[in-house]
């Protein structure tokens, strides 16, 4: 199972590099243009570009019963985590309640499914 999403992401990283380093490039192909071709795909290949790549992918779509995006912000809370998992797998709003409720909902929603979940860091890099 795992091998086959592993094939399914490179793949899609494969086609992905393909397709960027044939739009810089062009109709010309010599060092220079591949050179500035690397430097532009490396500039914009990003691992949410990479997982969004995958998770659109139809075979990774027929594998999970359930596939959820959820952004995560650097001021982590479990329970905002558990709730915006819950309204990406379900497409609806989730009322507010308590952690223990949510955990519960939750656990019913994912029970006995094959599901994906992409956790989206969305962090500001600059705090160094």
């Amino acid at each position: 199972m795992a091998e086959a999403v592993l094939t399914v992401v490179l793949e899609n990283l494969s086609s992905f590099i393909q397709k960027q380093i044939g739009s810089a490039l062009g109709g010309e192909r010599d060092g220079k243009d591949v050179e500035h071709a690397l430097k532009h795909f490396c500039w914009r290949l990003g691992r949410t570009t990479l997982a969004q790549c995958v998770f659109d992918d139809e075979r990774v779509k027929e594998h999970f019963k359930l596939k959820m995006w959820v952004c995560v912000s650097e001021d982590f809370d479990v329970r905002r985590l558990i709730k915006a998992i819950i309204e990406s797998g379900t497409g609806k709003v989730c009322e507010a309640m308590k952690i223990d409720p949510l955990q519960k909902r939750l656990e019913d929603m994912l029970q006995r499914k094959r599901f994906l979940i992409v956790l989206d860091d969305v962090w500001n890099e600059d705090h160094e």
